[in-house]
């Protein structure tokens, strides 16, 4: 019989216990390689998604900001389609550098309030601010009185108040009975030329004050005045095409006194002015 020795018995015990120990440390270091290779993988592969859908947001984000450039662009092309070049490149150039067009109304006492409303209507067509109407009134000043006394400082304005459009309306029922008809007149184009001349990018606009529901001579000085103003060159805005031909009807539109706008009178002036600004005639 072959006896075993209590130590021989150890020892071969004592191999086995490194041997697993070894495969265990072995299988735990395989693990461990393996768990990092894996999550490596995932993480490669998250962090190329997360690439490919970045790229994704910002190629969808310039394709609809392309989208709404364009859009904008078309809606401007066709708000100003009817307007003269000058004045389509300068609403243009605003746009595409989120700047305003500036309107500068100069109005007598009989005027106030149409700038205001025609700034909410602009900004109704257009959508947007693109637009800053500002009204210069002179209350009761007579043609000569504007063009002697506050032209200068009207043109005299600092750079980033200076207008892009000049809207005038001759002080015909300030200049009743205190300046002539042919002095009138000759203000129109004395102030179209100082404002031309320093401004030169400048539009610059006529339009008449409302008929009277009570004086014809005045209103036949305001039809002199179109003809001249036509015979000058100078763009007129004859609102007047959509005042009432009947006395009766005129007085509906003004106060008391049978010419200063009221609420309706001025809501016809404004939406003529709001569909040549924005090519509805």
């Amino acid at each position: 019989m072959i006896q075993y020795k209590e130590q021989d018995v150890y020892l071969g015990c004592g191999d086995l216990v490194k041997k697993v120990a070894l495969v265990l440390v072995i299988i735990f270091i395989l693990t461990i390689i393996g768990g990092n290779m894996f999550w490596n993988h995932k993480l490669s592969k998250t962090y190329a998604d997360a690439k490919v859908a970045d790229k994704t947001h910002h190629t969808q984000t310039a394709q609809k900001e392309k989208m709404r450039k364009w859009q904008e662009q078309s809606k401007i092309e066709h708000l100003t389609a009817r307007l003269p070049e000058s004045l389509k490149n300068k609403i243009r150039y605003a746009s595409s550098r989120n700047d305003v067009v500036k309107i500068m109304m100069i109005v007598g006492s009989d005027g106030t309030g149409v700038a205001e409303q025609l700034q909410t209507q602009l900004n109704k067509s257009y959508g947007s601010d693109l637009f800053k109407v500002n009204e210069q009134n002179m209350g009761q000043s007579t043609s000569l009185d504007f063009y002697n006394k506050k032209l200068d400082s009207i043109l005299s304005l600092r750079k980033s108040d200076q207008p892009d459009v000049v809207i005038y309306t001759p002080f015909i029922y300030n200049d009743d009975h205190k300046v002539s008809t042919e002095d009138s007149e000759a203000m129109i184009s004395l102030v179209y030329k100082n404002f031309t001349d320093k401004y030169s990018q400048l539009t610059f606009l006529v339009q008449p004050p409302n008929y009277s529901a009570k004086y014809d001579y005045i209103n036949e000085r305001i039809d002199k005045m179109k003809t001249y103003a036509k015979d000058q060159g100078i763009t007129y805005l004859d609102y007047l095409t959509e005042w009432p031909k009947k006395i009766k009807d005129r007085s509906k539109l003004t106060t008391e006194d049978g010419h200063t706008p009221n609420n309706q009178g001025k809501k016809v002036w404004t939406t003529y002015l709001t569909s040549y600004f924005s090519s509805e005639k």
